[in-house]
C-alpha cells in the first residue's frame, strides 16, 4: 500500500497543480481588471450596468455565470454575498 501511495501523490501534485491569477485569462468578478476581488469591483459592476463605466473584460463581470449570459443586478448581489 505505501508503494501505491508514493506513485499516485506526484501524479495528483501534478495534476492539481495551482495557477496564479497573472496566468488566467480573467477573473470572473474582477470586473475592473486589477486582479483583486474587492469591493471596488461590485461599484464598477453596478457603474457598467447603469451605463456609466467601461470595463477591461466583459467575462469577468457575469460573476453568478447565470444560464443566460445575461449581465445584471443579480452579478453584482452575488458578488457582494461573495465578499460579505
Amino acid at each position: 500500500m505505501c508503494h501505491l501511495r508514493a506513485w499516485i501523490l506526484p501524479v495528483v501534485l501534478v495534476a492539481f497543480e495551482s495557477r496564479s491569477l497573472a496566468d488566467s485569462p480573467f477573473v470572473r468578478g474582477d470586473t475592473n481588471g486589477d486582479r483583486a476581488v474587492d469591493i471596488t469591483d461590485a461599484i464598477v459592476l453596478m457603474q457598467y450596468l447603469f451605463g456609466s463605466r467601461e470595463v477591461p473584460c466583459l467575462e469577468a463581470l457575469d460573476v453568478d455565470e447565470d444560464a443566460f449570459g445575461s449581465l445584471n443586478v443579480a452579478d453584482a448581489i452575488s458578488l457582494l454575498d461573495f465578499l460579505y
